[in-house]
């Protein structure tokens, strides 16, 4: 399976230029298995991962997008 693609996600632009600004292109595993729930707005608690795989990426895509699109 490849990774998911960020744009994939229909992110609004200024989360996607800030993935793109520090170098992502594609998913991890862990955050192609969470951000499509969690920015549907499911809890997803219980996503585990080794250190350095984006699980904090994945937690800041999705704190950040729903304030992105409210943004003017």
């Amino acid at each position: 399976m490849s990774p998911l693609d960020f744009i994939s996600l229909d992110l609004p632009e200024p989360v996607l230029r800030g993935i793109r600004d520090v170098g992502f292109v594609a998913t991890t595993p862990i955050q192609e298995g969470t951000l499509p729930l969690a920015l549907k707005g499911k809890d997803v608690a219980g996503g585990q991962s080794q250190t350095g795989t984006g699980t904090t990426a994945a937690f800041l895509i999705a704190m950040n997008t729903p304030r992105s699109r409210s943004s003017p």
